[in-house]
């Protein structure tokens, strides 16, 4: 999200961006973290780990993306059943008004539980009506209902579409710098279906890599893959660079079309 190679601007000195030639000097929203080390979740270890001391599970926050071990998510990981979006504790705790709508739309996991806010008024405790409100938070709020908060939170796919659009929650969204969230092409689902579109998804070269798992890929990346009978097969580089001399064309053509819409 928001991220751009940074070949071609001013880190490169005269050096040209081959793909996409005319470039900012420097792209102001990229943001570098320890992903870019090579290492990942809150256990700072790089991956593939070199002592092979963790083979668990990664699954990806959607509002840092930083990538989690499941075992280091503070939650139970319940296998999904559809395509769900993961939100690690840092990031609920950043954008605290999740959690309350955590309580009515997370994925909720097995032995996972809601309680009910009791307000005591002369040592009874009595339950105020709901009010009909403009705000969706407010509302969910008035209910008096909440869960733990603590762990990284599951939320099926279509969670977004029950956040409030009020202008105070949109003002909340930007002070979160979470704003994407309201953004339907931002979702997990839209990605994959982008990932099926062209030109990457008819290519028949990364949808051979796209069947790997993360250290085939890199295998392949530098010249070799070992196969599950342990027989070596070269990759040509040729085939690399044909295929991005095959999207090099396509976003020039991409670009051609565009101009002559205008």
């Amino acid at each position: 999200r928001n991220f751009r190679c940074d070949c071609g601007n001013s880190k490169f000195g005269e050096f040209k961006c081959q793909l996409i030639p005319s470039k900012d000097a420097e792209n102001v929203k990229n943001e570098y973290n320890h992903n870019f080390h090579g290492s990942y979740c809150t256990c700072d270890r790089l991956y593939p780990d070199p002592d092979g001391q963790d083979t668990d599970e990664m699954i990806q926050c959607v509002i840092c993306e930083d990538w989690y071990h499941s075992g280091h998510l503070g939650c139970i990981v319940v296998e999904p059943e559809e395509l769900q979006e993961m939100v690690c504790e840092g990031c609920m705790n950043k954008a605290p008004f999740l959690w309350t709508y955590a309580t009515h739309f997370a994925v909720i996991s097995k032995g996972e539980v809601c309680c009910q806010i009791k307000e005591e008024i002369s040592g009874s405790s009595v339950h105020k009506p709901a009010k009909t409100v403009d705000c969706r938070l407010k509302e969910l709020e008035a209910q008096a209902v909440q869960r733990p908060r603590e762990g990284a939170v599951f939320w099926p796919y279509d969670w977004r579409t029950q956040l409030c659009t009020c202008t105070s929650c949109k003002r909340a969204y930007v002070s979160a710098q979470v704003q994407f969230l309201m953004d339907p092409s931002d979702t997990l689902v839209a990605y994959e279906n982008r990932g099926l579109e062209e030109p990457f998804g008819q290519n028949p070269l990364l949808a051979w890599t796209d069947s790997m798992d993360r250290v085939q890929q890199l295998e392949v990346i530098y010249g070799e893959w070992n196969e599950e009978h342990g027989t070596r097969a070269s990759v040509h580089c040729g085939l690399f660079r044909q295929c991005f001399e095959e999207l090099q064309e396509r976003v020039i053509k991409r670009r051609r079309t565009n101009a002559g819409n205008q």
